[in-house]
Formats: structure tokens, C-alpha cells, sequence
């Protein structure tokens, strides 16, 4: 009962915050920024998509095509497949000027012919065995759309709320938000040091590991709930104004990668391929209240971090300082070639949620060992460690204010 009336009081402390406010407003400006860019994107691509400029696409596919098909440095086991690309290509071209004549195609009649001809492609002995599953992965969507009766959304640019939550959670994770969460936490203890509060919660019938882990745990429920309420409410928002799109849609999951025994990348490091038939497909709501679960993780690891900080160093400009600039530096890292495989144990490479749910981000850091689960154990052990360590300091530190 001690430790829960702790625990609320230290959020009842975190919520009163000027700052808690300011960062609340900010981070909704940043939600409604992404909400106004996924509009103006599927403003863009729907003048992109004209009957017009589709056909021309169209035809600069097969004119590449031909020219491919002509150049002798390129196998001709990689030109097998090229034939039934211009043969699939003139008959978009034909269906998209059907639809200039108004005379809209069942969509259901498309989808077949396109099954039909990923089924003629995956007959192709020659095929390279990665480019065959992944025509097997867009072949199983297609049959999951028929089956279901859901209609494609390759040609549908309206921005749905579906479509927003992944594009924010996209951009979200590449730095904003640890960046954030680590601002809002960076003087949960140290700040108790000036003006000096400290000295009084400690002179309370509490130890001093209880008085740690409320503030632990506030931080914890604040970060994640002010961050969650504010993506769903905004979800809310853009499902109302433009519609929530199919809640069933399938999206392609789960995802595993194995070394190839053979290729290797242009500066001789080992290359990934993907597992076959290891890619299931799940419906998108389910793929959304995934990514917001694990999206929670990620601000538990991110305040864990900011915690730790702010309870080693008694400065909270100097916690937020030393914290952000950690952040930004684990995220150049991603990008340079000596310290990318080195990225896999840090916290701040699994802030791109879509990732870690579809598999892909064994891609990005080019390690199949690298799943979903391997995310979620990591991403613990951020929080934990990071826990222990500053319960460990915090209780033999010497408070002296």
C-alpha cells in the first residue's frame, strides 16, 4: 500500500509538471504533423496514379525490360522471368485503359490474373530462390485477399488511419521518440537534488529502494501512457475524418533470415537471405496492436535508460545532455560499417516497431539472429540492468544536500 501511494504520488508530481505539458504539446505536434503528411503523400500519389502516368510507367518498366533482356552481362538466368513481366505489364496497360473508357474492372478478375501469372513465374527452374519466395509472400497476400474478399489497396491512396499509425510509428522510431521519453525522464531523480526534495523523502518511514522504485515505475506508466493515448487518440481523429481502412487487410509477418552459404556483399561481409516459408500473414488489426505493444517496450527501455542516468549524475541538465547525446550517437552508429554489428545490442535500434513485427529488422542489421523475440529479451534487459544499477547506486550513494 506504501510503495502504490509512492507510486501515485510521484505521478500526481510527474503530471503537474510545466515541463510534462510542454513535452505533452510537442509530441501531439509531432503526431499531427505526420497525420497532415500522410494526407498530403496520398494527395501526391493520387496525381501520380492518373491513367495517364500509370500507362507511361508502365511502359518504361517493359522498354527496362527489353534493355535488360539485350545486355549480355546480365545471366541469363536472371532473364527467364523477364518475358511474363511484359506480358503482365501489357495487360496493366490494357486494364488501365479499359478503366480511361470507364469501363471499371472487377477487381476480383484482376487479382486472379495476377495469381495466375506469380504461379507461372514460381514454375521457372532458373528463378533465384530469393526472388522466388518473395513472389511466394505477395502470391499468399493475394490469395488472403480473394479468400477474404477484401479489395487491394495497391491503387487506393486515401489516408487512413491505418496507414497514418505506420507511418508514425515509422518515422517515430528513428529517434524522436527515445529522444523524447529520455527529455521526460532525465531529472526524475536528479531533480530532486535542486531544489533539494530529496533529503525529505528520505527523512520518510520508507527505504530508500522503495522511494527509487515509485519513481521508477511513475516514470515508467507516465512515459507510456501520455505516448499511447496520444497516437490513439490521433488514430481516432484520422479514422473519423478519412476513414480507418480494412481492419482485416493482411500484412506479411514474422519473417527469418539465414546467412547465404554462398553470396557475399560488395565489401565481402556475409549477406542474409530469407527462410522458406517462414513469413505468415496476420489481419492489420492485429498487426497495429502489435506494433503499439511493442512500441511500449521501447519506452520502457528508453525511460529505464533515462532513469539510470538521471540517478547516477546529480545534474538533470547534465542527465539530459549525456542522455540525448548517448541516443543521437547509438544511432549514428546504425550507419557506420565498423560499429554496425554492434547496433543489434542496443535499445535504440528497435524504435522502428514495423520492423521487428514483419522480421525485416534482421535486414537492417543484416543478422539473422536478430527476430522479434530476440527484440523483446533485449529490450528487458535494457530495463532491467539499467534498474539495477541505479537501485545499487542509489542506495549506497551518500545524499548530501
Amino acid at each position: 500500500m506504501i510503495t502504490l501511494k509512492l507510486i501515485g504520488n510521484e505521478v500526481i508530481k510527474l503530471m503537474n509538471r510545466k515541463k510534462t505539458l510542454v513535452i505533452t504539446l510537442l509530441f501531439a505536434l509531432l503526431v499531427a504533423f505526420v497525420g497532415f503528411a500522410t494526407y498530403k503523400s496520398a494527395e501526391n500519389m493520387k496525381e501520380w496514379n492518373k491513367p495517364e502516368r500509370r500507362i507511361q510507367m508502365e511502359k518504361d518498366n517493359i522498354a527496362q525490360y527489353e534493355r535488360m533482356r539485350k545486355d549480355s552481362t546480365i545471366p541469363d538466368s536472371d532473364k527467364v522471368h523477364f518475358d511474363e513481366e511484359i506480358k503482365i505489364a501489357n495487360k496493366r496497360i490494357e486494364s488501365i485503359k479499359k478503366e480511361q473508357k470507364g469501363e471499371k474492372r472487377d477487381w476480383k478478375v484482376t487479382l486472379n490474373e495476377e495469381i495466375k501469372g506469380m504461379e507461372e513465374q514460381l514454375k521457372s527452374a532458373e528463378m533465384p530462390s530469393e526472388e522466388k519466395e518473395r513472389i511466394k509472400i505477395n502470391l499468399n497476400t493475394r490469395k488472403y485477399l480473394l479468400s477474404n474478399n477484401i479489395q487491394p489497396e495497391e491503387n487506393s491512396y486515401e489516408p487512413t488511419a491505418s496507414v497514418f499509425i505506420r507511418d508514425l510509428f515509422g518515422m517515430l522510431g528513428m529517434i524522436f521518440l527515445a529522444v523524447g521519453v529520455i527529455i521526460f525522464g532525465s531529472d526524475m531523480v536528479s531533480g530532486e537534488y535542486t531544489p533539494p526534495t530529496m533529503k525529505f523523502l528520505l527523512t520518510q518511514p520508507v527505504s530508500r529502494g522503495k522511494v527509487l522504485f515509485s519513481k521508477f515505475i511513475a516514470l515508467i506508466l507516465s512515459s507510456a501512457i501520455i505516448i499511447v493515448l496520444v497516437e490513439f487518440i490521433a488514430f481516432i481523429i484520422m479514422g473519423l475524418l478519412f476513414g480507418f481502412g480494412s481492419m482485416d487487410y493482411p500484412v506479411s509477418v514474422g519473417t527469418q533470415y539465414i546467412y547465404d552459404s554462398i553470396a557475399r556483399g560488395d565489401t565481402g561481409e556475409r549477406v542474409i537471405k530469407i527462410v522458406e516459408g517462414s513469413t505468415y500473414i496476420i489481419p492489420m488489426w492485429k498487426y497495429i496492436l502489435q506494433m503499439f505493444l511493442m512500441q511500449v517496450l521501447f519506452i520502457i527501455a528508453s525511460a529505464s535508460f533515462a532513469f539510470l542516468l538521471s540517478t547516477v549524475v546529480k545534474s538533470s541538465m547534465v542527465s539530459m545532455a549525456v542522455s540525448t547525446v548517448s541516443v543521437v550517437a547509438f544511432t549514428i552508429f546504425q550507419a557506420m560499417p565498423y560499429t554496425r554489428k554492434y547496433v543489434q545490442y542496443l535499445f535504440t535500434t528497435y524504435g522502428n516497431v514495423g520492423k521487428i513485427v514483419t522480421g525485416n529488422i534482421a535486414e537492417m542489421v543484416n543478422n539473422p539472429s536478430v527476430t522479434s523475440m530476440y527484440a523483446i529479451v533485449l529490450l528487458l534487459i535494457w530495463a532491467v540492468v539499467s534498474y539495477i544499477i541505479s537501485h545499487v547506486v542509489f542506495v549506497k550513494k551518500d545524499i548530501l544536500i
